[in-house]
């Protein structure tokens, strides 16, 4: 289990990200990139929140958080072909390093590969 130091390590990682990152924002990213292949809705589901919060809480973390504003480029998202009204939200190659960071941080040994 993580203690206190390890925890504020792996909080860090996130801050160095964005000074302005909230808990919320962090659990969502741990939430997607640790349940890969999952839909958003799924997400969604898991963070106990509306769609409207859970897709702009993700948003931030896909290549473009909306139109003209960068996102964190960690999460991309595809059409799930099972049925083509949800989304399949996995870790780009730059979030599989960031979550192995932050696994490290809390030393978790286990590779996000």
């Amino acid at each position: 289990m993580a203690n206190h130091h390890h925890l504020t390590r792996a909080v860090e990682e996130f801050i160095a990200l964005d000074k302005g990152m909230t808990l919320f924002q962090m659990h969502a990213f741990l939430i997607a990139a640790t349940n890969e292949g999952q839909t958003q809705k799924w997400i969604e589901e898991k963070l106990n929140t509306s769609n409207a919060t859970a897709s702009r809480t993700l948003a931030k973390w896909f290549d473009y958080e909306r139109p003209g504003k960068p996102g964190f480029g960690l999460l991309r998202t595809e059409v799930d072909p099972s049925d083509r009204r949800y989304r399949i939200v996995s870790l780009t190659p730059r979030g599989r390093q960031f979550l192995d960071k932050v696994r490290t941080k809390l030393g978790d040994k286990t590779d996000a590969h």
